[in-house]
């Protein structure tokens, strides 16, 4: 039976965060949870107490609607390779929910509602990011003061995590696999998604919540020699788009990491390919408001310099 939405929920060893990120689709307000979402809980390999505390949350609840299925560990990519794989989509959309993360309680509602759903390749709302001592703070994920359909410079958002992302089943498959067993294939997902999506809509409420700073998350790790290998391959991929908003994102994330290697040693794995150089050197800020696109325009002009050596 075709359902409105299948959430994926990429899963290692989150045993104090999994129950929060079940519960917040479980308790989704006005919505038929039977006959509208599929959940896929995929474990990739968690040696904690995350199969467990899943199981018994599963057998606690009197729904059809949730699958666990654990697999050996080959990082977040090849969660979503398998899903994709294995034809496991059951819904006409899909999103994404990172184990730590969690939705808020209206947030189908609020997707759903969208009378031209069907119409949109990929809708994208904003989030609420949250700390490990609660605290939150709104996201401004793309520059709009209303929910509507946006163009697609517009959509070239910073914040490429798969959070409050919700795309056509279709346009997923249509997707080349990602990489296993490294970090960071989110950006490449989410990019992906978008090149490809012809209609994009905006939710400008905050519908869910993103942990920043779980302890030995990817994003929380020290910049060392392999981290920024893995990152720069991401950039110089998205390099190869020759797309300037896209490439004003790689500007803005390769700066990110310059600034956080506090090892001056390892920055010189900071680096650029000499065919992306000028791609590199073009970006376009446009998914700025008005006023701020040109001075980060030229911000970032002259941070580039310590990244690209004469």
């Amino acid at each position: 039976m075709k359902k409105k939405l299948t959430i994926i929920i990429p899963t290692y060893n989150v045993e104090q965060y999994i129950e929060k990120a079940l519960d917040s689709i479980y308790n989704q307000q006005n919505i038929d949870l039977e006959q509208d979402i599929q959940v896929l809980i995929i474990d990739d390999g968690s040696n904690d107490n995350t199969a467990l505390i899943i199981n018994n949350w599963l057998s606690s609840k009197n729904t059809q609607s949730f699958q666990y299925i654990k697999k050996s560990n080959g990082n977040w990519g090849s969660v979503i390779n398998y899903v994709k794989n294995n034809k496991l989509i059951k819904g006409e959309y899909v999103s994404i929910l990172d184990a730590d993360d969690f939705y808020n309680t209206n947030c189908f509602q609020e997707v759903f509602q969208i009378s031209t759903l069907n119409q949109y390749d990929l809708i994208i709302s904003n989030f609420k990011r949250i700390n490990e001592k609660g605290k939150t703070k709104p996201t401004k994920v793309i520059y709009s003061f209303k929910s509507k359909e946006i163009v697609k410079n517009k959509s070239f958002t910073p914040w490429s995590i798969p959070m409050c992302k919700f795309f056509k089943a279709d346009l997923f498959y249509q997707l080349n696999d990602l990489k296993e067993n490294v970090s960071y294939q989110d950006q490449i997902l989410f990019f992906s998604l978008l090149i490809q999506a012809k209609k994009i809509y905006f939710i400008k409420n905050n519908l869910g919540f993103y942990f920043v700073s779980r302890p030995n998350s990817s994003s929380v790790v020290d910049w060392n020699k392999k981290r920024i290998e893995v990152w720069m391959e991401n950039m110089n991929k998205l390099l190869s788009c020759n797309i300037p908003e896209l490439s004003a994102y790689v500007n803005m994330m390769v700066n990110y990491c310059y600034i956080n290697t506090k090892d001056k040693e390892n920055r010189k794995y900071i680096i650029i390919k000499k065919e992306y150089i000028n791609i590199f050197k073009s970006s376009k800020f446009s998914f700025l408001p008005k006023g701020l696109d040109w001075i980060a325009k030229i911000w970032f002009s002259f941070a580039i310099r310590k990244i690209i050596k004469k």
